[in-house]
């Protein structure tokens, strides 16, 4: 097989492992008989039409490289529908966009006529991998599970209901769909019955009648790719049509509100959550919030409505609600001295009114009207209080932290003055160093160049960097600054002084349940923030973790973290301990491994070491086995909730594996049955250990390494090197000349 047919089979392969979560060989991606070699790398520039509207379609395109705009106008769409047999459109075509390792063309290949529905537009410029029809027909055995799939999320993001759903939402929601087939004369649903079931069709046609006294009236007939029931989703109601199979063989992709339901949540709820969660995010006053918080305050805010004319705040009383607009128009209006109203702003989606209830109990100095039917959210300051406490101290809390960043963004590497070793890593060592005007102690880490560009980490670095940048959670240690000179790259990072977690374990031997449920529910806060940030951290171990000065723990070491949003990677990383099956197997993983990370993570606190143990004079290789295995001993001091959870989180199949349908489904375990999310989020929980610490300087919670001097920055103290300035991006070069001596 040529490097270009590898690079084709790749292309698919990856689309697989994302869609599936399985492992394709990439010269298994086509059958064998499959032999006719792949087209050439087709490219597009920014703004170029890769098909029109109505144009042949002669492959399937997959997206290697940039992102495609798929669009289309209704005359065209309901006219070529109607001539490959589909029902016509009812609403306008929304524009979607295909990313990388995502496909378009796939529909029109099955059809005849194979023309395309949608203009297909570069958005940048574009590299596709693509399978003509031929290849497309011999693959089409292997590519129904990941056509299925974009087949559920396409009908999620056309329904109304549904279509403000979250990316990651409906990419869980995927995975509960059924495949249900049915003949001809069989009912789907019946009128007046209730309704439980959400259905997209597959193939076959589906009619949608009312039935009276005197006769039936046809309401609509589905067609394949079409969607139908999505009121089942939303509420409790009655069937208000039947559907009823009118081809030999209907098959249908089935949603269960239950399934939704138990996954995400109600319906209503969670597009209630999304859309206040999407307007205040514009929310000035909110806008220093970190997301977390956003997220509890989303969900503690009430909608209301009012018809135009309607008074929201009347000048005069006492205010005690602040306001976000979601939709519609309100004025504020102030009364002048000689009686009349003086209008002063209007205010449309996003904007917010009222703040300052949220602060002082004083008469509203001006009065707000809805100008037309419009819906507020709103919060009370004792809710507001209850879940982030008083918005006063939050905000001189901000500006605290705003002024230390600002003097933190023009500190000076020279300003700097450097301690002893605090730890030493494969590629660079962390140093203590002291803001020599401020006395604020940091923690620098320190990589040479060389010994990243040899072992080939340059991207690693630069991964590092972002996700250091990005992660700006309590629970993550933070970056101030990082810089560069021709020699090193250098972090200059948040200095933790309570050591590792793991010097505590190694002490202690084992940690008793109530104390292992306190670091976990630490570590569940940590990757929820990075998931939310699309970051896996893939190096989850009592190592990483650091206890900060008032007994809570820090993840810290990002250098095999790495950001991926939707999609998965293919780096084999990781304490071996702590790899899992699917890193194992190169199949591809996503933040499943961190689920699994949590689950060895929890067990090793528990018992003292982790659960796929081996024993003397057996080697990796050894280990990896009996990981893959999946067997390891349960003691018998385990509680049924924490064999449950690390049964749970240790499972082989990253899709049944618990933490696939979000952070939730940990947090709702009844291992964390003690933890009260909010107050942990708040800091407000007591720890059940806190370290002693003199004073700034004190680093009797860290090994001495005396005098000694890492291998690594013995070899390369002399050594420079210089390459292309982008391979540093991000990196501030330092004032200094020459090596600096740590």
């Amino acid at each position: 097989m040529g490097a270009l047919q590898d690079r084709v089979h790749t292309a698919v392969a990856a689309v697989l492992l994302r869609h599936l979560g399985i492992a394709v060989s990439a010269r298994s991606a086509y059958p064998a008989e499959s032999t006719r070699p792949p087209s050439e790398p087709a490219g597009a520039a920014r703004g170029e039409v890769i098909v029109a509207a109505g144009a042949p379609v002669t492959c399937l395109s997959i997206v290697c490289e940039g992102t495609v705009k798929l669009s289309m106008d209704n005359s065209w769409s309901n006219t070529f529908q109607q001539e490959i047999n589909l029902a016509p459109s009812k609403k306008s075509f929304v524009d979607f966009i295909v990313e990388q390792y995502e496909f378009f063309g796939e529909r029109e290949l099955q059809h005849p006529q194979c023309r395309s529905v949608a203009t297909a537009t570069a958005v940048g410029a574009v590299k596709l991998m693509q399978i003509d029809k031929r290849e497309f027909d011999v693959c089409l055995p292997l590519l129904t599970l990941v056509l299925d799939d974009h087949l559920k999320i396409n009908a999620l993001t056309r329904c109304a209901f549904l279509k403000d759903l979250t990316t990651i939402q409906k990419e869980n929601v995927v995975d509960k769909f059924c495949l249900n087939t049915f003949s001809k004369g069989d009912f789907l649903c019946r009128e007046g019955e209730m309704g439980y079931t959400f259905f997209i069709l597959k193939a076959g046609k589906v009619t949608i009648f009312k039935e009276s006294e005197q006769q039936c009236s046809v309401m609509h007939v589905a067609h394949p790719y079409e969607s139908f029931g999505e009121l089942a989703l939303m509420n409790n109601s009655e069937r208000t049509a039947s559907c009823v199979a009118t081809t030999d063989r209907v098959e249908c992709l089935t949603l269960m509100r239950q399934h939704f339901e138990k996954l995400l949540g109600p319906l209503r709820a969670v597009l209630a959550r999304n859309a206040h969660e999407k307007v205040l995010k514009k929310c000035k006053q909110l806008q220093a919030l970190p997301e977390e918080d956003l997220k509890v305050l989303a969900r503690q805010f009430e909608e209301e409505e009012y018809l135009g004319g309607d008074a929201i705040i009347t000048e005069g009383e006492v205010g005690h609600k602040f306001f976000v607009v979601m939709k519609g128009e309100v004025v504020i209006t102030k009364t002048l001295p000689d009686g009349t109203k003086k209008e002063l702003l209007r205010l449309k989606q996003g904007s917010e009114f009222g703040e300052r209830a949220l602060l002082y109990d004083e008469p509203r100095a001006a009065s707000v009207i809805a100008t037309e039917d419009t819906t507020c959210i709103y919060i009370t300051r004792k809710v507001f209080e209850k879940h982030l406490g008083p918005l006063k101290d939050f905000m001189e809390r901000h500006v605290q932290e705003f002024e230390k960043r600002e003097v933190e963004l023009a500190l000076r590497f020279k300003d700097l003055r450097f301690g002893c070793i605090l730890g030493t890593g494969m590629y660079g060592h962390v140093r203590q160093a002291v803001h020599k005007y401020t006395q604020e102690v940091y923690a620098l880490k320190a990589v040479p160049k060389a010994n990243i560009v040899e072992a080939q980490q340059q991207q690693h670095v630069q991964n590092e960097r972002i996700v250091c940048e990005l992660a700006d959670h309590w629970s993550c240690c933070r970056m101030k600054r990082c810089f560069q000179n021709e020699q090193k790259v250098f972090f200059l990072l948040e200095f933790v002084q309570g050591g590792e977690l793991f010097r505590l374990l190694s002490k202690k031997r084992r940690f008793a349940l109530p104390m292992a449920v306190f670091y976990a529910a630490n570590v569940v806060l940590a990757l929820e923030h990075l998931h939310s940030k699309g970051i896996v951290y893939r190096d989850m171990k009592p190592e990483n973790l650091m206890i900060d000065r008032t007994g809570y723990i820090k993840l810290v070491d990002f250098g095999l973290a790495k950001r991926i949003l939707n999609s998965r990677t293919f780096t084999v990383c990781g304490t071996p301990d702590y790899q899992a099956p699917e890193t194992i197997l190169l199949q591809g993983h996503d933040k499943g491994v961190d689920h699994w990370g949590l689950g060895i993570f929890i067990y090793e606190m528990l018992v003292g070491h982790a659960p796929f143990k081996i024993k003397a004079g057996q080697n990796q290789r050894d280990l990896f086995k009996k990981i893959l295995s999946g067997k390891y001993d349960v003691p018998n001091f385990m509680t049924d909730s924490t064999k449950h959870l690390v049964g749970a989180l240790l499972q082989p199949n990253p899709k049944k594996r618990l933490g696939r349908g979000g952070m939730n489904e940990i947090k709702n375990h009844s291992f964390f049955i003690d933890i009260d999310w909010e107050e942990m989020q708040r800091r407000k929980i007591e720890p059940p250990f806190v370290p002693e610490i003199k004073d700034g300087f004190d680093l009797s919670n860290f090994d001495d390494y005396g005098d000694f001097t890492p291998a690594h920055q013995r070899k390369s103290r002399a050594s420079t090197y210089m390459d292309e300035p982008s391979l540093w991006a991000g990196f501030d070069m330092i004032e200094a000349d020459g090596d600096i001596d740590f």
